[in-house]
């Protein structure tokens, strides 16, 4: 019996952890605003893929309204851009995911694939 209920107390402390987001990061951090999902046209209902690069930080997949895990930064917009590439001559995606710290009243612009600085002190 003291056996089944070391497992129950050992798995439900894994849980927890599990559960817990990662701590905010403090200061300065950079953050990466990786892919999206939907249809650019209703940026409402699309997904983005962002990553604070910041230890025990995480990937995850937000829409706009959200706050980003163990930050204060909520998204508030998605505006579809491409523009010519100077070396390549062709098209990328240099699409923007606006960012809203409300705590401090500062926005940041992420651009895809391009690291973001964030500073959370006023």
């Amino acid at each position: 019996m003291k056996t089944t209920a070391r497992i129950l107390s050992l798995v439900l402390s894994a849980a927890a952890l599990a559960a817990d987001p990662p701590p905010a990061p403090a200061g300065n951090f950079k953050l990466i605003f990786q892919a999206y999902d939907g249809d650019t046209k209703h940026p409402a209902k699309m997904e983005f893929q962002v990553k604070p690069i910041a230890p025990g930080a995480r990937t995850e997949f937000v829409k706009i309204g959200d706050t980003i895990s163990g930050t204060n930064l909520k998204v508030v917009k998605f505006e579809f851009k491409e523009a010519k590439n100077a070396k390549t001559r062709e098209k990328e995606d240099v699409s923007e995911l606006t960012l809203t710290d409300p705590k401090i009243e500062k926005t940041f612009v992420a651009i895809l694939n391009k690291a973001v600085d964030i500073t959370t002190a006023k």
